[in-house]
């Protein structure tokens, strides 16, 4: 199902604790575009963010 590189298949739970974890004002930056649209200068320099949080491991 996770074809293509760099996607990870994650439980919710951890999708949800990774949520949790990031800065609200990234979160609400990419609320600007539409379903399934990418920014035109790719997602590092739309999100001025060089690395997300990292996936906290499954408990």
């Amino acid at each position: 199902m996770a074809e293509r590189p760099g996607v990870r298949m994650v439980p919710f739970r951890q999708l949800a604790h990774w949520l949790g974890a990031q800065d609200p004002a990234v979160l609400r930056k990419p609320q600007s575009l539409g379903p399934g649209e990418a920014p035109a200068d790719g997602w590092e320099t739309f999100l001025d963010a060089p690395r997300a949080v990292p996936v906290p491991a499954a408990s």
